[in-house]
């Protein structure tokens, strides 16, 4: 597009600061391109895995009660709760949500829905520093069998989030769509989905 200036010369700085926005020379701090695939996975798993303890530091106080004492089957709760808790390399992650659990003889069945803010939570790869900002939406279940987890405990995780990529001053802005599936019996948590325009899927952690 052409801009018509009455200053002699004006026409043609222009035009020229208009090529080179169109080249990619624009100022640092504002690229909007996704992660490598690499990064996306990284950060995928470190993510997931953080919500993840958040939460299961929340529900490990719920315990089924040895009979006749205590909640017992059919009483059904649904408490608030708002944990915050360190990122590995800086900043702070946030959960507020809502718990409910159901208690069946010697099983807990355990459900979740919560708001996951991020500030300035950073993760650190080899020598690489990403600083997440943003809120996204966590939803899950867990259960434990006479105290301990039983089946799968599953997590998901969607929204958007800025992801500030520290050597090259860039933020990215990635949505993210992934759903995390620990096994207790194998000691193994999958990561599965989408994260700033990459699939992912890998066997996250152990424990």
């Amino acid at each position: 597009m052409w801009f018509r200036s009455r200053t002699p010369g004006m026409t043609c700085f222009i035009t020229i600061a208009l090529l080179a926005a169109a080249c990619g020379d624009g100022p640092v701090g504002v690229s909007e391109g996704p992660l490598d695939a690499a990064a996306a996975t990284f950060l995928a798993s470190q993510i997931s895995g953080l919500g993840v303890a958040t939460v299961d530091d929340e529900t490990a106080q719920l315990a089924v009660a040895p009979a006749g004492e205590g909640l017992q089957a059919s009483e059904v709760a649904g408490p608030g709760f708002l944990r915050a808790r360190s990122c590995p390399a800086g900043g702070q992650l946030e959960i507020d949500g809502e718990i409910s659990f159901s208690f069946d003889g010697e099983t807990l069945s355990v459900s979740f829905e919560a708001l996951k803010t991020m500030n300035d939570c950073a993760f650190e790869r080899s020598e690489e520093l990403f600083v997440v900002n943003g809120s996204v939406e966590i939803s899950g279940s867990r259960t434990k069998l006479a105290g301990e987890p039983f089946g799968l405990q599953e997590t998901h995780i969607e929204g958007a989030v800025t992801i500030l990529v520290e050597s090259t001053g860039e933020e990215r802005s990635c949505e993210i769509d992934i759903t995390s599936v620990a096994d207790p019996e194998a000691g193994t948590r999958e990561v599965t989905g989408t994260f700033c325009g990459h699939e992912v899927g890998e066997n996250a952690a152990r424990g």
